[in-house]
């Protein structure tokens, strides 16, 4: 928490602040009498009684010993004394027209008037508290294009002391005056404070006297208006310093398009903390005030707030962008990293426990686990179904949807039943084709050596078969009953150390390992990925796209041999882009944020249930009920032993009536059973 400073020990700071400067600016050595070096040498300064304490004549600066900065000014004061052949610097043109007219004075930009600049103040910098001032000092639009238009001219703009309140300043010292923030000028006609003597000027009424306690009057004194609460914009700085004035006056000038060189081809960039930070901290605007930082984090993605400390501008930065729902809302804050990440982690079977450790390593901020399978339930796994359900559409193909487990059946069987025998698991092979076109026997086929047809029975009428040689035969043709599948069934061992299927399955456990538990979805979602990607890489291979670039070697156990094999360039996967592209589509359909659907859930399944505890309430209320209203007389009361029954209501009194009847029987049975004892 900070701290209020000591009076007693800023007032020793100020005071020692106070003697350093006036220590500094002093002129004449220590040794010299000031009212000697006050008298006038020149013939040209006005007599010693019409002049300030510490007013000098510029003479006294060649006659008297100096400290260092009478020995820059006397430097200075000679070459302008050289230059014009006069004896008094206040008989230089200079100084007289420029420098105690233009130099010390400006002109305000609402009265138009010139006054002095160390009692004047700069207009509003900030856009808003601008905007302020001019609606204040503007009653008409005409003046305030007028006033925007003599604001943006003048660097900078000054206006006078005479538009603000006494009300409007604060002075914590007798040196000081500052403006207050909440200063808002007003329209008046302000006084023009001139220049009497053209020949000395006191500076004493400019400058205080603590602080520069040894002037001379001919000697230019440059002053700067002590800076208030008001912010001040930096001077602007030239920014075309090679254009000619016709180029600079030429409306239809466009500056040219700024430029990147070796931008980096990538959609994000890892950024320090550091870096970052300091980045954000400086102000845009007034560039001088810093930073307010205000975060919020959404994961991978995160907002900054920030507030200038000087000029007041809040801005606000994001490092990604949001993805918004059909019915567009400033509430919606899922930003696009969180959507990248996640489907990038689930496309690569990385999984989110290695993305959360390798990120927890690296010092990166990760997605907390809730956050992560919320995102893949909503956006990605709906897109990988969208994903196979298109890949899988295909029309022409529907009739064999019904043969995809009596192909992989057969396939077994064929190498099972063959007891090693490949060139009849290879014919077997084969027959699943012509089985499927309703060709059961291949007693003809001089190809078929092994087996004469087909091991099953006689197929039902109502059995769907595939068109003899026709567009579907030659596209399983293509990619499953290939020469190679042929001939390479025939090495499968039948003991099923290796099967037709193991490709795929070594890609089934990429997405699916063996060492974990998935739900049924999380299964469902995870093999239709494999079948994607085993689909690509098919799909692939076969147009051309991944050709044949060398050939690898390793040993086959089975054969006890060096087996090659074909390697193809690298696939490009653009699956997963169309995947991610399918999850922003998913988010860009939603009418409302799944927030928003799950909030009117809990609020329909509450009033559901406050609807059928209403219905549920009993409807005879009991004895102690305090919302009963009901008036009973005095006269209906009966006191017995001091004591007043309660009225009852109808069910009540058939209870009572239950009640006694029972008791009443219970007591003729007791009176029998004692007659029949006796």
């Amino acid at each position: 928490m900070d701290h209020l400073p000591d009076p007693a020990v800023m007032k020793t700071f100020l005071s020692k602040m106070s003697d350093k400067e006036a220590k500094d600016n002093e002129l004449f050595s220590t040794r010299v009498d000031l009212e000697e070096a006050a008298k006038c040498t020149c013939t040209c300064c006005p007599p010693r009684d019409q002049l300030e304490q510490f007013d000098f004549c510029c003479q006294s600066l060649f006659l008297f010993p100096l400290k260092k900065k009478g020995q820059l000014l006397r430097d200075g004061l000679k070459e302008k004394l050289k230059a014009h052949q006069s004896p008094c610097i206040t008989q230089n043109p200079l100084f007289t027209d420029f420098l105690l007219t233009d130099i010390m004075q400006a002109t305000c930009v609402v009265c138009l008037k010139k006054n002095l600049r160390t009692s004047m103040r700069r207009f509003a910098s900030n856009i808003a508290k601008r905007e302020q001032w001019v609606n204040a000092l503007c009653s008409t639009p005409e003046e305030k294009k007028a006033l925007y238009e003599r604001v943006n001219a003048r660097n900078p703009p000054m206006l006078c002391e005479e538009h603000f309140k006494d009300s409007d300043f604060s002075c914590p010292s007798p040196d000081s005056r500052f403006l207050n923030a909440s200063a808002i000028p007003f329209n008046t006609t302000p006084t023009v404070t001139t220049v009497t003597s053209p020949t000395t000027v006191s500076l004493s009424t400019v400058m205080s006297p603590s602080m520069v306690p040894f002037t001379p009057p001919s000697t230019p004194h440059f002053s700067f208006p002590p800076i208030g609460s008001t912010p001040h914009r930096r001077p602007r700085s030239t920014t075309r310093s090679a254009m000619t004035e016709d180029v600079d006056d030429d409306p239809t000038w466009t500056p040219p398009a700024p430029t990147t060189d070796n931008e980096p081809d990538c959609e994000y960039l890892l950024v320090s903390k550091e870096s970052l930070m300091g980045l954000l901290r400086h102000c845009t605007v007034c560039k001088k005030g810093k930073n307010n930082l205000s975060f919020r984090m959404e994961g991978l993605g995160f907002t900054c707030t920030r507030e200038c400390n000087l000029c007041g501008m809040r801005s606000p930065w994001e490092n990604s962008k949001p993805l918004y729902t059909a019915n567009r809302s400033s509430r919606e804050r899922l930003p696009k990293i969180n959507v990248d990440i996640v489907a990038g982690t689930v496309l690569t079977a990385m999984g989110g426990t290695k993305l959360r450790q390798i990120m927890m390593m690296s010092g990166i901020h990760s997605l907390s686990t809730t956050t992560f399978h919320r995102i893949k339930r909503l956006y990605v796994a709906p897109a990988i179904e969208k994903e196979f359900v298109t890949i899988s559409s295909a029309q022409y193909m529907a009739p064999v949807r019904g043969w995809l487990k009596t192909i992989i059946r057969r396939c077994y069987h064929a190498v099972l039943s063959s007891n090693g025998n490949g060139d009849m698991a290879s014919e077997k092979f084969r027959a699943i084709l012509l089985c499927m076109q309703n060709q059961h026997d291949f007693s003809q086929d001089a190809s078929f050596k092994h087996i004469k047809g087909c091991e099953h029975g006689p197929p039902s009428v109502n059995y769907i078969f595939i068109p003899r040689d026709g567009k579907i035969v030659n596209r399983l043709v293509q990619k499953v009953f290939t020469e190679r599948n042929i001939e390479d069934i025939k090495r499968v061992s039948h003991r099923l150390n290796t099967s037709p299927c193991e490709s795929i399955n070594a890609l089934a456990c990429r997405y699916a390992p063996k060492d974990s538990y998935f739900s049924r979805s999380g299964h469902e979602m995870r093999t239709q990925e494999t079948m994607v990607h085993w689909n690509h890489l098919k799909h692939t291979a076969a147009d051309g796209t991944r050709p044949v670039v060398g050939r690898k070697s390793y040993v086959n156990p089975t054969h006890k041999n060096v087996v090659w094999r074909n390697v193809r360039k690298a696939a490009t996967h653009t699956w997963r882009d169309n995947v991610k592209q399918l999850a922003y589509e998913v988010r860009k359909n939603m009418t409302e944020t799944p927030y928003a659907t799950e909030k009117k859930e809990r609020h329909a399944i509450a009033e559901r249930k406050r609807e059928i505890d209403r219905l549920t309430r009993p409807l005879v209320p009991s004895n102690a009920d305090p919302n009963l209203e009901e008036e009973y007389s005095s006269e209906d009361e009966e006191e017995v032993d001091g004591r007043v029954d309660c009225p009852l209501d109808p069910l009540d009194k058939h209870l009572s009536y239950v009640d006694d009847f029972n008791l009443e029987q219970t007591d003729i049975e007791d009176e029998d059973e004692d007659e029949e004892e006796e």
